[in-house]
């Protein structure tokens, strides 16, 4: 992908990680977005429409909430 740019969803409830997740990718020159929770990944991948989402799998997700899979479908 040698001098395209993609824009990448990051979904993950921890700052820390989000940052580091989002310098080292930012440092090839993609375009990144973050959510750290579920809702505001749905609506940052509906407008945004970005090529790649990175989610983290949260097995502690109760019925209250979206989980995932849930967000995936």
């Amino acid at each position: 992908m040698a001098g395209e740019t993609a824009t990448l969803l990051i979904v993950h409830p921890s700052p820390i990680n989000l940052m580091i997740l989002s310098d080292a990718i930012t440092a090839v020159g993609w375009e990144v977005l973050v959510a750290m929770n579920h809702e505001s990944a749905i609506s940052q991948a509906y407008y945004a429409q970005p090529e790649i989402i990175l989610i983290d799998v949260d097995p502690s997700a109760t019925e209250e909430n979206i989980d995932s899979f849930e967000t995936c479908y």
